[in-house]
């Protein structure tokens, strides 16, 4: 006996894709000639979708044809499904698609403005790819990488997973730096009358900076984290702040001092990873990148 057949099992998925190329180019005349059928065949299939889902997918305006809020989301999520299945092929495929937009996920931290020239240098070698940037938490990038719905990214966290590989693109000491316009004073006295501004993407307690100036003895007078260095940087420059910072952001700056350390103060470094997964290591997305990357001097 068969079993009876779900209301999902009995949707073409042809029928979605057709959906998706008309959607994306406004035109059943010009998806039509992409795909190599007839205007009379798409609209047959687009009508026995909308019948199969109960629900109307377009309005026909004069000669126009436009999404209805219901077409749009079916739009957006079958989009974003046939990219991620794309995608799942080239990893296990030989042959490269390269066909879907590069999706690259971004920690904000300290060193992610680092990434932003790994980023312009990738678009800038492979003009034909449409690239995506997207802003994620490192757990929810790790899993947004596993579940290949994006292709790389960059984060300043060590991965405890086995199966995400991480190349280190940025390595640089942290440092206390206060303005040039400012008297010269130790940490500890800089420390008493303006505030400490560090630069981190989440707050689950103090951070190892935070920790040893404490263990040394050394309060500050407040605090302010910011997920932006640039603010961070300014903070600095303009003698509101002390700043703990890579070296490599005020390099060659005149504007901004390193203030001396007590020698027994332990060394911290400020780092960024690009991170991937494992399988994607064939991918085109990560060839294209380990070729950017090789580019690059830690």
């Amino acid at each position: 006996m068969e079993g009876k057949l779900n209301r999902g099992d009995q949707i073409n998925w042809n029928q979605v894709f057709y959906f998706s190329e008309i959607a994306a180019l406004g035109s059943v005349k010009a998806a039509g000639e992409k795909l190599g059928l007839s205007p009379s065949t798409l609209s047959a299939h687009l009508s026995q979708l909308e019948a199969d889902l109960n629900i109307k997918l377009f309005d026909r305006q004069h000669r126009k044809i436009v999404l209805t809020p219901e077409g749009a989301r079916l739009f957006s999520s079958a989009k974003h499904m046939f990219e991620t299945g794309k995608r799942f092929i080239d990893l296990i495929s030989p042959t490269s698609l390269g066909c879907y937009p590069i999706s690259i996920g971004i920690v904000p931290g300290s060193s992610y403005s680092f990434a932003h020239g790994i980023i312009q240098d990738y678009i800038k070698s492979y003009e034909n790819v449409s690239t995506n940037v997207l802003q994620f938490q490192h757990d929810d990038l790790e899993s947004a990488l596993l579940e290949a719905k994006l292709d790389f990214g960059f984060t300043d966290q060590k991965s405890e997973r086995k199966n995400i590989v991480q190349v280190t693109v940025e390595a640089s000491d942290l440092n206390f730096f206060v303005s040039s316009k400012l008297p010269r004073l130790d940490l500890k006295e800089h420390l008493e009358i303006r505030p400490l501004v560090i630069c981190r993407s989440h707050r689950k307690g103090p951070s190892a900076s935070e920790e040893v100036l404490e263990s040394m003895d050394i309060p500050f007078k407040n605090l302010i984290v910011s997920e932006y260095p640039s603010l961070v940087e300014s903070l600095c420059r303009e003698g509101t702040c002390v700043a703990i910072l890579g070296r490599r952001h005020f390099e060659d700056d005149p504007s901004v001092r390193m203030l001396r350390l007590p020698s027994e103060f332990p060394k911290f470094s400020e780092k960024l990873f690009a991170t991937w997964h494992i399988d994607g290591e064939n991918s085109e997305a990560i060839k294209r990148l380990k070729k950017i990357l090789n580019g690059v001097e830690i």
